[in-house]
C-alpha cells in the first residue's frame, strides 16, 4: 500500500508532467501554424489575407476577454500565463491562421456552399474543443458553458467575419 503522502505527491507530479505535456503540444501548434504561414500569404491577394488575419485575431482577442472575464472559460495550460488569462495561442495564431484557409477554402463559393463548409469547420472545432474540455487542461467551461455555445459562437463569429470580408471586398472594388 502506497502512503498517502507519496500518492499525493505523485498526483502531484503527473499533473506536473501532463501541464508540461500540454505546453509543448501547445508549442508544436504554434511551430505548424507559423510554418503555414508563407503558402497562405503567397495567394493573391495577399493584403486581403493579412487583413482578414488580422481583423480574426482582434475580434478573438476582444470576445476571449469578455468570456474569460464572465468565467465563462478558462484556460489552466496556456502559453504565456503569466500575461494573459485568455488563450492568446488560440485567439492570435491558431484561429486566425484556420480562418484564412477557410477563407481560400470558399473564396469563390456561393452562399450553400459557404454555409455548408462553414457547418464543416465548425463542428471540426466543436469537437476538437469538447475534447479538450474533457481530456485535457487546455480549457474549462464554466457556469453553464456548454458545447453548443461552442458551437454557435465559433459559427456566428466565422459567418460574421465572411461577411466583413466580403463587404469589405464589395467597397474595395465599387460594387456597391
Amino acid at each position: 500500500m502506497i502512503p498517502k503522502s507519496l500518492e499525493h505527491a505523485n498526483q502531484k507530479g503527473d499533473a506536473a508532467m501532463r501541464r508540461e505535456t500540454e505546453k509543448q503540444f501547445l508549442r508544436s501548434l504554434l511551430f505548424i501554424s507559423v510554418a503555414l504561414w508563407p503558402q497562405l500569404f503567397r495567394k493573391k491577394p495577399r493584403q486581403h489575407w493579412i487583413l482578414l488575419y488580422g481583423y480574426n485575431a482582434v475580434t478573438n482577442v476582444i470576445l476571449d476577454k469578455i468570456m474569460v472575464t464572465r468565467g465563462k472559460v478558462e484556460y489552466p495550460t496556456r502559453l504565456l500565463p503569466n500575461l494573459f488569462k485568455i488563450h492568446i495561442l488560440f485567439d492570435v495564431i491558431l484561429y486566425p491562421t484556420a480562418t484564412v484557409i477557410y477563407h481560400q477554402w470558399t473564396k469563390r463559393d456561393k452562399i450553400p456552399a459557404i454555409l455548408s463548409k462553414l457547418l464543416v469547420f465548425s463542428v471540426s472545432l466543436t469537437l476538437i474543443e469538447i475534447y479538450a474540455d474533457k481530456h485535457t487542461g487546455l480549457i474549462k467551461w464554466r457556469n453553464g458553458w456548454k458545447w453548443y455555445h461552442s458551437f454557435i459562437s465559433v459559427y456566428l463569429k466565422s459567418l460574421t467575419t465572411r461577411l466583413a470580408v466580403y463587404l469589405f471586398q464589395r467597397y474595395r472594388t465599387g460594387k456597391r
